[in-house]
């Protein structure tokens, strides 16, 4: 496919799914070539002195060759072929191709409430992590599938390129778990993620340092530098959030709650909310379900 990029009209309904599309392309740059392209609305277009700020979330993947990027979080990296990298919003950031090598890159830009959220519950890649795809025939597949239906605008394109584009969402989050954290930032965002996907157990905090190759003392440390609070404490603040969603969403009872999520007892667990909320589990169901 020639270099193309279109830029997706949204309706109101559209932005009701959530998530949407605001543009997708494909370019190859040439070494030697100018880049970006000129031909890219005003918002979008940059050079590698100033850089720029986009208002919404992008999957850039780099199919073949090699560049460089770098942020206002991250120091200039090299990234090479079937590497994928993410831009956030409001975030300054810079990239270009190696002017030797050249490169083919893919791209997708979104928008919504979903992404946000994802952001907030930190679902998403850390930004200083660049999943490795590879040069992969599914991901370039499912890209130009995308451009194919943009291209071919048929009716309900925003929700036919949003499923194809949550897949390759997904194919970018498995790849970026799979990375071992290097920097100690990422190692303490990686805890972080570990740690809300084993809320319903208390985590042996020296263990899950020796898991991420650092010694209890520093992790503990830099953990409660980053977040303000220690590691055990952030757990427990993250099951007890759990704790409170359980008791307003569903009809699960206090004992079956605390079960759920691995506590000593429901005694225990009844003690622990009531210190930290200020009133206890019963009390804070009946202000959701009267009866």
């Amino acid at each position: 496919m020639e270099n193309y990029h279109k830029y997706l009209s949204v309706t109101e309904q559209d932005k009701q799914w959530g998530l949407y599309l605001v543009t997708a392309g494909q370019g190859t740059t040439e070494r030697g070539t100018h880049y970006p392209a000129s031909n890219h609305p005003g918002e979008y277009l940059f050079n590698w002195n100033k850089g720029r700020i986009l208002n919404g979330f992008y999957i850039v993947y780099i199919a073949q060759g090699r560049g460089v990027f770098e942020s206002e979080s991250t120091p200039a990296v090299t990234v090479r072929e079937g590497t994928c990298f993410m831009l956030f919003p409001n975030v300054w950031h810079r990239y270009q191709p190696d002017p030797v090598q050249g490169w083919q890159e893919y791209w997708l830009g979104f928008q919504g409430t979903l992404m946000q959220d994802w952001v907030k519950k930190n679902c998403l890649p850390n930004r200083d992590v660049f999943p490795e795809i590879g040069q992969n025939s599914r991901m370039v597949a499912l890209f130009q599938k995308i451009l194919k239906y943009v291209q071919d605008n048929p009716p309900g394109v925003q929700q036919i390129v949003t499923g194809i584009a949550m897949e390759i969402l997904g194919m970018v989050l498995s790849a970026a778990r799979e990375m071992i954290p290097q920097t100690i930032g990422q190692k303490i965002e990686w805890a972080r993620i570990l740690m809300t996907e084993r809320l319903e157990e208390p985590i042996y905090m020296p263990d899950l340092a020796a898991e991420l190759a650092m010694s209890y003392s520093l992790f503990r440390k830099r953990f409660q530098q980053i977040t303000g609070v220690s590691p055990g404490q952030y757990h427990l603040q993250q099951r007890l959030e759990k704790a409170r969603e359980l008791l307003s969403t569903t009809l699960l009872s206090v004992d079956e709650v605390s079960r759920a999520l691995g506590f000593e007892s429901v005694s225990y667990f009844s003690r622990l909310f009531k210190n930290k909320s200020g009133i206890s589990p019963t009390t804070y169901r009946k202000k959701f379900f009267l009866t």
